[in-house]
């Protein structure tokens, strides 16, 4: 999200509001990680992370998007890409459960750009 943002990040408001007003489909979401993790064995109930993450930024009317600065921004980007075009969720898939799956276990520090080639004008 940041590239899409143009690297602005919110602030401890705005993700406190989002969280009062996403409850329900925030804790849905997280029991469907958990289901998911569950189910691809992830989980050996032997250890426990704990994240502790902080966040500040500022909200001015420059740098704030709105739903139609969004739309806005995400066809500039989607016109950059070498495919011209926004990707679909059928599109990220295959990545994500490559990375996930055993035949990744000799992945590591790599960045893998699923992006349309939009990483490739810079």
């Amino acid at each position: 999200m940041m590239w899409l943002t143009g690297r602005l990040a919110p602030d401890f408001k705005t993700i406190a509001n989002f969280r009062r007003d996403n409850g329900t489909a925030i804790r849905s979401v997280c029991a469907q990680f958990v289901m998911l993790c569950r189910s691809m064995g992830l989980f050996g109930g032997a250890m426990v992370a704990v994240d502790g993450s902080k966040f500040k930024a500022v909200n001015n009317r420059d740098r704030n998007f709105t739903a139609h600065k969004a739309a806005k921004r995400i066809e500039q980007v989607a016109w950059r890409t070498s495919l011209g075009r926004w990707r679909g969720p059928e599109e990220i898939v295959g990545p994500v459960l490559f990375l996930a799956s055993d035949a990744a276990s000799y992945v590591t520090g790599q960045v893998l750009a699923v992006d349309g080639g939009y990483t490739a004008h810079f």
